[in-house]
């Protein structure tokens, strides 16, 4: 509760919180301050620089700190098990993902708000349930929000270290959107993830919907379903969350 007290005394709380969690990558999280706990199950995917298919399932938890309205930063690991076609399994450590965020150009009138993003995944995880390499993505959001409902939208550029040669990388365009409306008792969810093919990975391509709703004061929690559009992205994925937000008295 230390590092709440500190988080949220710092930052201010003038923008607003009543808005979904929902910790994705690329995503930005309105609250000042947020811990997510989930944990997801995917079938069918296929990893970068791999051609076989695996199922696999985890644990993860999300921090995101917002220490001005213009500015996020966020931290994702977690644990993992994997189960490959050949009866090969593995469980350990996930990949340590950091990310910031900065707002460019704040909107005026009817135009979005540009941000830019910077997402660094740290080599944590043991081959093959990682590729020990890091990768980065530098991508460029539009956001636009009013009163009951946000959309984001955001276009860059992943580099990945190839697992086997030091020398070699891959580089491919991604795009992801992101949208929430309020409805009800909590928020619909939508996103849209792909990345395009490049010179050492197929085409991946996914969409989701989900649901989160406050259980309890300062307390959310949701659940999402993910369906495959192209043969390297997870066939289907699940995740429930349940995410703390802490008020500006640190509670």
């Amino acid at each position: 509760m230390l590092a709440f007290f500190f988080a949220t005394q710092l930052t201010p709380a003038a923008y607003a919180t009543a808005q979904p969690v929902w910790h994705r990558p690329g995503g930005l999280v309105a609250a000042p301050f947020s811990v997510q706990l989930s944990g997801s199950a995917s079938r069918g995917e296929i990893a970068p620089y791999s051609l076989a298919q695996r199922d696999i399932a985890g644990a993860e938890l999300s921090l995101a700190w917002r220490p001005a309205d213009p500015v996020q930063i966020a931290l994702r690991w977690g644990s993992f098990g994997a189960r490959w076609p050949d009866g090969t399994q593995m469980i350990g450590p996930g990949d340590l993902h950091l990310s910031t965020q900065a707002r460019l150009v704040k909107s005026v009138g009817r135009a979005p708000d540009l941000w830019l993003a910077w997402d660094l995944k740290l080599p944590n995880a043991a081959q093959p349930l990682g590729t020990d390499e890091a990768d980065t993505q530098i991508s460029l959001w539009a956001r636009k929000s009013a009163e009951s409902w946000t959309a984001e939208f955001g276009a860059g550029l992943w580099i990945a270290g190839h697992p086997h040669q030091l020398a070699a990388q891959d580089d491919a365009l991604v795009m992801r959107g992101r949208a929430s409306r309020a409805t009800g008792p909590g928020f619909l969810l939508l996103s849209g993830d792909l990345r395009l093919r490049s010179a050492r990975n197929p085409t991946s391509a996914q969409a989701g919907l989900g649901w989160e709703q406050a259980v309890a004061n300062r307390v959310n929690i949701g659940v999402s379903v993910d369906l495959g559009l192209s043969p390297a992205a997870p066939d289907q994925s699940l995740r429930l969350w349940v995410a703390l937000v802490p008020g500006p008295s640190g509670t």
